[in-house]
């Protein structure tokens, strides 16, 4: 930016950025950019006053296997309850509710989903502490995983002891503690917290690379230390965009080709059963991500 007077002020979207006055100003700055059209405004000052501004627009969009509509869905259970309890466990569901959609890792089934559930199969919340009707409930609610555990408390503190479950196969696909020797509301929340991010840790977001397709199977280049059994793939291919008249190239996008879950781990490699989608339009090179 350069001007014939100097230049005393200078904001992006109201955002003071001016570390120094003067006729000739270079400048960057980094901008958290939301999903869909973004306005990024500009203005400047000189010391008689005059204003100059100019708004820019940048897109952002997010390819679809990256979009949070494809990760896997779950659903939080009331958990089961033990001990000497406090009213602060009463919280403890929405608490969790919360931290594990703030941590925009999984999609979570609306807790107003899962009471209307209950109320068309005459359950009430305590029958979900059984395994079964458990899985049957997050079936029904077209949950993948649910997120179910206990609550014990006592006058040392609180033990939370989560599990999730694969409502499709039965399997426990991981099973994460906390503890806090506080049983408040703060800490409740706190523990919450904690729990998303283990649960986060758990289920990272890992890509690869198809190596081989096998019939029904695809092996990837995932191997022991990046993949766990039991994790389902979204299989992908990224496709060029390029500009219709000169051919230049303007970045990419992808489209799901299917998806797969893991059932083999090797040092350097996994095998994975493909689930539904093209499957025979999947070949080596294509590209997978943790679902």
């Amino acid at each position: 930016m350069k001007g014939e007077s100097p230049v005393v002020g200078l904001e992006i979207n109201s955002k003071p950025i001016l570390k120094r006055k003067g006729k000739l100003i270079l400048f960057s700055q980094f901008i958290e950019l939301a999903e869909g059209e973004n306005q990024i405004a500009i203005r400047a000052r000189d010391e008689k006053g005059q204003v100059t501004k100019k708004t820019i627009s940048i897109i952002r969009r997010i390819p679809k296997a990256l979009q949070l509509a494809e990760r896997m869905s779950l659903t939080v259970l009331p958990f089961d309850q033990k001990g000497d309890l406090t009213s602060a466990s009463d919280f403890f569901q929405d608490f969790m509710i919360d931290a594990i959609v703030n941590q925009d890792r999984f999609q979570v089934v609306e807790r107003n989903k899962l009471d209307i559930i209950l109320q068309e199969q005459k359950l009430s919340r305590t029958n979900l502490f059984d395994e079964k009707t458990a899985l049957k409930v997050g079936r029904l609610v077209a949950a993948q995983s649910l997120m179910a555990g206990s609550i014990i408390q006592s006058r040392l503190g609180s033990e939370l002891i989560t599990r999730m479950i694969a409502t499709e196969t039965s399997d426990i696909l991981a099973v994460v503690d906390i503890y806090d020797e506080v049983t408040d509301i703060s800490s409740m929340r706190s523990l919450s917290e904690g729990l998303a991010i283990k649960f986060h840790r758990e289920f990272p977001l890992i890509d690869g690379v198809v190596v081989q397709k096998k019939g029904n199977s695809i092996f990837t280049d995932l191997g022991k230390g990046k993949i766990k059994i039991r994790r389902r793939l979204i299989v992908f291919r990224e496709e060029p965009i390029k500009h219709p008249v000169t051919g230049k190239w303007l970045g990419s996008d992808n489209v799901i080709l299917g998806r797969a879950r893991v059932t083999q781990v090797m040092p350097e490699l996994s095998k994975a059963d493909i689930l539904d989608g093209k499957t025979e339009t999947i070949k080596p090179l294509d590209k997978v991500i943790t679902e």
